[in-house]
């Protein structure tokens, strides 16, 4: 196990790492490429809408505009974490979105031009712990990060969706979830290297964590487990114990789940906006970080949500 506790080490001094911004956006919250786009990338925008960025200038016409669909009560994202988290391509035509709607639930949609479905709804979504991450995984199916809500029960109840990475075959006209990992209390994001899921669980009052789930059936533990610390009483079964945990007394508070890039898992948090590499903290600080993001070129992406979005180099 890797357990990174020194947080407050200083950062390794040869890392050679910068930041080139790419545009500035309207709450940015996420940014991918799409396979068969090499040239584009597309960031999502928390209010609802998806900005194409292409030969380095921000198209003026969005990809998506659901503006008038998205739930957000509050400006402050501390208080109100709703919006339109993420977006998953399985061509540059047909995409698929989470977000929570004027109904107050957790949505995924599927775009593919004219045609729109909906292949997926939580209802009482609340303010905040959504998850919100949409990838396609190494056997074509789709997965879905799904928050608790605030709700401590639903982790472990195998009938509740909140709280755990569900899948869905995209190709089936109705398709049924299935649980892919549980005992989570917010995956906001994860990612894959290779077929292994490295996935960023938001943790509670003491600790935050990265998990590598290499096949289905795991169990992160939540709330009987915080980090690799026990809280309650209880047995879980199929429990995974992090790889990585960094503790709040050691200045963090959300983790933002990464990518592995250039042979190192990049991660960081949104309080401290500290950016770390492979269990190590590296020279860079993204302010308000939210997210990171990947193009068809294997390029590694920092979002801010006070606007920038940037290209960590090389």
């Amino acid at each position: 196990m890797v357990l990174a506790a020194a947080v407050a080490a200083a950062p390794a001094q040869a890392d050679a790492l910068g930041l080139k911004r790419i545009g500035r956006f309207a709450e940015p919250v996420y940014v991918t490429g799409a396979p068969g786009a090499p040239g584009k990338l597309f960031v999502v925008e928390r209010r609802g809408r998806i900005r194409v960025v292409e030969r380095g200038r921000v198209r003026r016409r969005p990809l998506l505009d659901i503006r008038d669909e998205v739930l957000i009560r509050s400006r402050s994202e501390l208080s109100d974490q709703r919006g339109m988290l993420s977006v998953a391509f399985a061509t540059p035509r047909r995409f698929y979105v989470f977000f929570v709607d004027r109904r107050d639930r957790i949505r995924v949609d599927e775009f593919d031009g004219a045609r729109r479905r909906t292949l997926l709804t939580v209802p009482d979504a609340g303010r905040v712990h959504h998850g919100g991450q949409l990838a396609f995984g190494p056997d074509g199916l789709l997965y879905v990060g799904v928050g608790f809500t605030d709700e401590d029960d639903a982790p472990q109840d195998p009938l509740d969706p909140r709280g755990k990475i569900l899948t869905l075959d995209v190709t089936q006209d109705a398709p049924a979830p299935q649980v892919f990992a549980s005992g989570m209390r917010n995956p906001y994001r994860f990612s894959f290297h290779g077929r292994r899921l490295h996935v960023a669980d938001v943790g509670g009052d003491h600790a935050e964590e990265v998990t590598v789930l290499d096949a289905p059936g795991g169990n992160l533990g939540w709330p009987i487990f915080e980090g690799n610390a026990r809280q309650e009483r209880g047995e879980v079964a199929g429990y995974v114990a992090p790889r990585i945990v960094h503790r709040h007394s050691r200045g963090w508070c959300s983790i933002v789940g990464g990518y592995v890039h250039r042979g190192r898992y990049f991660y960081g948090d949104v309080c401290n906006g500290w950016v770390y590499a492979g269990g190590r903290r590296t020279s860079l600080i993204v302010r308000y970080l939210v997210s990171f993001g990947r193009d068809t070129r294997g390029r590694l992406y920092a979002v801010s949500l006070y606007g920038p979005v940037y290209r960590v180099t090389p």
